[in-house]
């Protein structure tokens, strides 16, 4: 049976686990309630996930246990810190639909029906960003966060 990694807090809020393979990821939740005008959802609790290999590492092969270990973390931040949780794509590299699929197999593999995604691209003439936004999905206030949401994604698609 395969287990996450053992983690490390780091100073700065961020969290680290090093692979089989000797590659160290760290991984972060940051505020992302900036985003939001709604009261009630600056409150509920916003951040955005983000992780990848630390600077000079490069990732090894398929580990299973890393999505175990990032799927631990995103539960745990459900569990003790907020009602939604926003992945974006990191674009830079060009290789964002990729790792949308892959959070989205993740997704759909460990989802187990207690969490919903809501999947939205914004995008202008240079670049496109695509956001994932997970959400449990019995939670009492999910339709409003769905409306806030959509809402608030049509504001930052419309600045184009």
């Amino acid at each position: 049976m395969l287990i996450p990694y053992a983690l490390q807090e780091n100073a700065d809020g961020s969290i680290s686990f090093t692979t089989c393979h000797a590659v160290r990821y760290t991984t972060e939740f940051r505020d992302a309630s900036h985003h939001f005008d709604d009261e009630f959802v600056k409150n509920a609790g916003v951040a955005e996930f983000s992780f990848g290999p630390d600077e000079g590492y490069t990732p090894g092969p398929y580990d299973p246990r890393v999505e175990l270990t990032l799927i631990y973390l995103a539960q745990t931040y459900f569990v003790n810190s907020g009602d939604l949780l926003l992945y974006v794509c990191e674009s830079l590299d060009g290789r964002h639909k990729a790792r949308h699929r892959v959070f989205a197999r993740w997704f759909n593999q460990y989802a187990s029906g207690q969490y919903d995604k809501i999947d939205f691209e914004l995008t202008d003439a240079e670049t496109s960003m695509l956001v994932s936004v997970v959400l449990p999905t019995r939670h009492p206030y999910r339709l409003h966060y769905q409306n806030v949401l959509e809402e608030t994604f049509d504001f930052y698609t419309g600045l184009k």
